[in-house]
């Protein structure tokens, strides 16, 4: 086809053969093309050498809205795919019994669907849409998705890692991001001791939830877990061992709550910590917004080490709201602007720390923060209390901005430590 031009005026176009060899323009405008094997078992390489291979050179003389590349009980392998290459096709399908993702791909969008799974060695990147990788795609358990060490896996909009009933298995420190939401749908392991990175939202406009499915699992083998999100949607386990998990906000000023008030940003159910297991669990920085609390549960937070709000953005508060709270042990709670607690708030079995920042540590009237007997340390420039503290047999430490610590005596009702 040296030179030639086939179009099909936005017509499907089906391709069945050994092998093609395109030296001109295959064009079905806004609509597929569909590129086969004609031998069962056969091979098809994209820009890897396979009885059936399609160069990067050849790739980029294709235009159509997506490109279905299928074999039966064969091996589809890529190699290395310039943005500029894939430009014309939009989406590049893969669908085999196995796949290899030996190079480093950079493409509009991308589905790789496989049945004994699917190994990828290098960096993934989408520009304009998805990239979706299911290694089990038939549900057997046949397939796993094997990602190397150190990888990055960007997609414009969406990313979706799933191994249905095999197993996502990485060999480092990997980092997967998306504009628009990642979803997990699988039981994700390996990396020991290395950090795992989820962003789901790394344009910052709002858009992105982390999803973990209910058949899910993420087990980082003791490595750092840190996620930056819009939103959380949390149904299967997240363990980090002995490593601790950091929840960032992805856009500035983002509000953040946890329990039972769903009227923020980033919505963390009381249920949703419970499915957390981890030896510390931080939630917020220095960039967003007001962080509020209310109906977390004993039994939903026994399962973490020290639980961290930070809440640190110039005038961001925390507040205790909607429904009381009891916490299984003393968390840590850091604002730049004071701390409300409207309802009645637990902390349980270690210490607790709350820095208020420039702000006033407000408790409302018949409304109590209780310590079950263990140390309570306050950092404020003042304290409202026309309700209590209680510490029962522990003390209680007030410190201002000048770190000179009063100790006095329990309970607190009614009036100012």
């Amino acid at each position: 086809m040296g030179s030639k031009t086939v179009s099909t005026q936005n017509g499907l176009i089906t391709v069945t053969a050994w092998d093609m060899d395109l030296s001109g323009e295959l064009n079905a405008g806004t609509s597929l093309i569909s590129v086969s094997g004609s031998q069962p078992g056969q091979s098809i390489g994209l820009n890897d050498t396979k009885a059936f291979t399609i160069s990067s050179t050849e790739l980029s003389r294709i235009s159509c809205i997506g490109i279905n590349m299928y074999t039966t009980l064969g091996a589809i392998s890529v190699g290395s795919i310039p943005a500029s290459s894939s430009a014309t096709v939009h989406t590049v399908s893969l669908i085999s019994t196995s796949i290899e993702l030996l190079q480093p791909v950079s493409v509009y969008a991308m589905t790789a669907l496989a049945t004994t799974g699917i190994v990828i060695e290098a960096n993934m990147t989408s520009s304009v849409g998805h990239l979706s990788f299911n290694s089990d795609s038939d549900s057997t358990g046949g397939g796993d998705l094997q990602v190397s060490p150190g990888l990055v896996l960007d997609a414009a909009t969406q990313l979706v890692v799933s191994s249905s009933s095999g197993q996502i298995i990485r060999g480092g420190s990997l980092t997967l991001q998306s504009a628009n939401g990642i979803t997990l749908a699988g039981a994700l392991s390996g990396g020991s001791g290395q950090y795992l990175i989820l962003n789901a939202d790394s344009n910052t406009d709002g858009s992105g939830t982390l999803s973990i499915d209910s058949a899910a699992s993420l087990e980082t083998n003791s490595g750092p877990l840190i996620i930056t999100a819009w939103d959380l949607d949390v149904l299967g386990s997240v363990s980090t061992g002995v490593a601790g998990t950091t929840i960032h906000p992805s856009v500035s000023a983002q509000t953040i709550s946890l329990g039972s008030n769903s009227l923020r940003n980033m919505h963390i159910e009381d249920s949703e910590l419970g499915w957390f297991t981890t030896s510390a669990l931080t939630v917020g920085n220095q960039n967003n917004g007001d962080i509020s609390v209310g109906g977390v549960s004993d039994s939903n937070t026994d399962s973490f080490g020290t639980l961290s709000l930070l809440a640190t953005k110039q005038n961001a508060r925390v507040e205790f709201d909607t429904d009381a709270s009891y916490f299984n042990k003393g968390i840590v709670v850091i604002s730049n602007n004071g701390m409300h607690f409207s309802q009645n708030a637990t902390f349980q079995a270690t210490n607790t720390f709350l820095d208020v920042g420039t702000g006033t540590l407000t408790v409302e009237a018949s409304k109590m923060v209780s310590t079950a007997g263990q140390l309570l340390q306050i950092v404020a420039n003042d304290l409202h209390l026309e309700g209590g503290i209680s510490t029962t047999d522990a003390s209680t430490q007030c410190c201002n901005g000048f770190n000179e610590y009063v100790h006095a005596g329990n309970p607190y009702a009614g009036s100012a430590i």
